[in-house]
């Protein structure tokens, strides 16, 4: 089984960075929009980076490892052999990892839900189900040219909610599909304020700091997992 730990500094840095990104992002807002790049070629742009990172999001939910690795989190493994089977499938020769999580003394577990004979992290396949709508989503935005900045403005904040709601499985027990809805529920509300920030301010600069925030929040959410 797998234990793994993160620096406190980090986890600090990495939420305070997010916290004051967010002040900026929200700001900015309120700023006039700015002649810059077409509309069409932005949001093309826009959707490009932010697609790439759901897609990398999406590929370190089946390899932790080396997500950890990338992260600087101490790990130490003795896998037992008798449970690898639940918790990974070979796929053209890939070990992928879809359970990384300990069984609670009582053998019931909070963090994953089981579907067969494999187990799978809640939280997790939370992420790459938010990451999947977002992708639809934001391509769906792409074409539709929509730019009401009051609706949008208002979009911004469900968004907002939604991230931070985002972070109640780090410091609050509870249930499997909880867990599952609140990881799908987080990425979902950092695309709409992806796409809440384009409708108003109509700013590619504006825009890149959305989207690096959403990956500050989620670097933030998986070292204060780790954490607890």
């Amino acid at each position: 089984m797998r234990t793994k730990r993160v620096h406190l500094f980090y986890a600090l840095f990495v939420l305070v960075v997010s916290f004051f990104g967010l002040a900026v992002s929200t700001a900015m807002l309120e700023q006039p929009a700015q002649p810059g790049i077409e509309l069409g070629e932005r949001r093309a742009l826009v959707e490009l980076i932010y697609g790439f990172i759901c897609i990398a999001g999406s590929l370190t939910v089946f390899f932790p490892g080396s997500c950890s690795r990338v992260l600087g989190v101490r790990q130490s493994s003795k896998e037992d052999l008798r449970e690898l089977d639940a918790r990974a499938t070979r796929v053209l020769g890939l070990l992928m990892f879809h359970g990384h999580h300990p069984v609670r003394e009582d053998g019931s577990a909070i963090h994953e839900f089981r579907i067969g004979n494999k187990n799978f992290c809640a939280s997790c396949f939370g992420l790459l189900t938010g990451a999947v709508l977002s992708l639809i989503t934001i391509t769906a935005f792409l074409f539709s040219g929509w730019s009401d900045g009051y609706l949008a403005s208002v979009l911004y904040f469900v968004g907002v909610g939604g991230a931070v709601l985002g972070f109640i499985p780090v410091i609050l027990s509870i249930g499997t599909w909880a867990r599952f809805i609140l990881g799908t529920v987080f990425v979902t509300g950092t695309c709409l304020m992806l796409i809440a920030a384009e409708a108003v301010t109509g700013d590619l600069t504006a825009d890149l700091l959305v989207i690096l925030l959403s990956v500050f929040w989620l670097l933030s959410r998986i070292s204060w997992s780790h954490r607890s």
